[in-house]
């Protein structure tokens, strides 16, 4: 998509031609269980680290952007409240607010 949008600052293409402009794409329910047991044989098999996996997890379950994710700390997390709170002004307040499903702050605890 940045390469389109590149191209149309540079007056290659027309402004508004870019056909992922208004393209969101969500995994489907089966494609989202189907992760998850991935991500749970992943960590079964140790091909990869338990913090990979936990910050595929928050991704999958809060919407969050992985430089949201990535800038995230634990003062940020209120389990109780099953939100998390961030300074950051990038973050929405539809993320922040209520975040944290059941799933999400389950499996935070847990660690």
């Amino acid at each position: 998509m940045k390469m389109f949008n590149l191209a149309e600052m540079w007056g290659l293409r027309p402004d508004g031609s870019n056909p992922c402009l208004h393209v969101k794409r969500f995994l489907s329910a089966e494609e989202f269980q189907r992760l998850g047991t991935v991500l749970d044989e992943i960590l079964e098999d140790g091909s990869e680290t338990h913090s990979a996996v936990a910050a595929i997890r928050l991704l999958m379950l809060t919407g969050c952007r992985l430089s949201e994710v990535q800038k995230l700390r634990w003062e940020h997390v209120d389990l109780g409240a099953g939100e998390l709170r961030s300074p950051y002004q990038d973050w929405r307040a539809r993320r922040a607010a209520g975040a944290l499903g059941g799933s999400a702050a389950g499996g935070a605890a847990a660690r």
